[in-house]
């Protein structure tokens, strides 16, 4: 099974590179953040299932955009249950998909602005829910996990890290 995961900075602005990476990569399952979605915009890619979480829009600033989080799975692969954790400030979205062994795998998406702190307890409780995979654009930075400086969320990463909860997986391409 292949994943995926991407900041799409807008999904309507990058649909056709999406494709193309999906392409590229074979994914099976994709997740996005920043997907700047709205509850009318249509998040279709052939082939897939689509399951989406918006930032709410701000009746003070009526042309704002930003945020959200997406999670495409093929349609051949059995999603079983989905969930979509609150926080405030943040949008995540979570699947649970039941692999050919027969053991069910939860994967959570989310993006939490730099100026909202992470929420752990959404990690956490998916990560008690079994076998997890937790990935996004959390911007929590910190000086040792390799970036530049710390912030919030960076501590808070950071001791999910240090518990065995987390492993970092990237390609240490700084954001």
């Amino acid at each position: 099974m292949n994943l995926l995961q991407h900041n799409m900075h807008g999904f309507r602005a990058h649909e056709n590179y999406l494709k193309l990476l999906m392409s590229k990569t074979s994914a099976d399952i994709v997740l996005l953040n920043e997907t700047f979605g709205t509850p009318n915009v249509d998040f279709n890619v052939p082939g897939f299932l689509s399951f989406t979480s918006h930032r709410p829009s701000d009746p003070a600033k009526p042309s704002s955009i930003g945020g959200g989080a997406a999670i495409l799975v093929r349609d051949n692969i059995q999603v079983i249950k989905v969930f979509h954790p609150s926080a405030v400030g943040s949008e995540w979205v979570g699947v649970t998909i039941n692999l050919s062994s027969g053991q069910n795998l939860t994967i959570l998406t989310g993006y939490s602005p730099p100026t909202i702190e992470l929420d752990m307890d959404i990690i956490l409780a998916a990560n008690d829910m079994g076998p997890c995979i937790a990935a996004g654009d959390f911007n929590a930075k910190h000086v040792d996990l390799g970036n530049r400086s710390t912030n919030k969320s960076g501590p808070l990463l950071k001791a999910l890290v240090d518990s065995g909860v987390m492993k970092i997986l990237n390609d240490d391409t700084p954001t």
